[in-house]
């Protein structure tokens, strides 16, 4: 069988504290489903494991930006997204979810998969307009409810703040967080601190700007309601109520990103992408990615102070 070499990203967990309370959280079985999720609007997981102390994940390289960086490059222009793009990058977002919510073990029955952290640093957009969920290998396989406190702080669904228990509903709320911070440029619950942003988040009062068409208001209000089982998303028609709403007819996003590269990414250098290190790949495995380090390598990785660490290698795959 012929071999192939792929570019790949690794994501480390330097901080033994999370490195330990992830492979609590994550038993193997989770691990190998995020493993297997194959959908063109995820990144895809290629491998999973420990090397010394550290847990790492190998994944899709992806040549672009996350939507966090685009947003920030736009707002120091002092531009919002154009709406046809943001309705374009959440209809993308709604393909990847409603594949994972949709995933069935080997007997058919829902596996319940849901990511929780639908945020901006967590989409990725190709230089051709490619739309990826990344960070699967976080997600969590669900039968009814998760009381795990996980995701970002602005992006918490009422439920998990509240410890009420959270399902699908909870990506559904982040996407509405999503969708209103590439509209206005900004979350819609924003504070000083945490718990005055969890305050905010639970009184669930935030404004609309006056020009936003009445499509893009109720949509939002629909993602946004504290009820999880009156949450767009989880009504009867699941994920084909979402595609279906209004606010995606009323839009014309079909053909937004032919030319994306250049209408949004001009504020970016297309060659910035990570400097490959020093790390080689020896053999991979169907189990674990194995490779060497240099000593640089291996300095700059026990200097870490940051709780991830991202390397581009190249893994050669059959």
């Amino acid at each position: 069988m012929a071999l192939i070499w792929r570019d790949v990203v690794l994501k480390f967990v330097t901080n033994k504290k999370i490195v330990t309370e992830t492979l609590e959280f994550k038993n193997i079985d989770e691990a190998k489903i995020s493993v297997e999720l194959q959908h063109p609007n995820i990144v895809q997981i290629y491998d999973f494991g420990r090397i010394q102390d550290n847990f790492f994940i190998a994944m899709e390289c992806v040549e672009g930006k996350d939507v966090k960086d685009i947003l920030r490059k736009l707002a120091e222009r002092r531009k919002l997204l154009p709406t046809e793009y943001a309705v374009y990058i959440a209809h993308e977002i709604c393909k990847g979810l409603d594949y994972a919510h949709k995933r069935t073990d080997m007997q058919g029955a829902p596996l319940g998969i849901i990511h929780r952290d639908v945020s901006p640093s967590n989409i990725l957009v190709s230089y051709g307009g490619e739309v990826k969920v990344a960070d699967f290998g976080f997600a969590k396989v669900i039968r009814d409810r998760t009381w795990t406190l996980c995701g970002t702080p602005e992006y918490l669904a009422p439920e998990i703040i509240s410890n009420k228990g959270h399902n699908i509903g909870a990506d559904w709320w982040t996407l509405g967080i999503l969708l209103y911070e590439m509209l206005v440029g900004h979350p819609p619950f924003v504070a000083e601190n945490q718990m005055e942003t969890y305050h905010k988040i639970m009184r669930g009062k935030y404004k609309m700007p006056a020009n936003f068409p009445r499509p893009a208001k109720a949509i939002l209000s629909q993602f946004l309601t504290h009820n999880p089982a009156g949450r767009l998303g989880c009504w009867k028609g699941g994920t084909r109520d979402v595609t279906t709403h209004e606010f995606f007819r009323a839009i014309a996003w079909n053909d937004a990103f032919r030319d994306y590269g250049d209408a949004v990414y001009q504020v970016h250098s297309r060659t910035d992408r990570p400097p490959v290190t020093g790390w080689q790949v020896l053999e991979r495995g169907s189990s674990q990615v194995k490779m060497q380090m240099d000593s640089k390598s291996c300095d700059r990785m026990n200097s870490a102070t940051a709780k991830f660490l991202f390397v581009c290698y190249q893994c050669r795959t059959e």
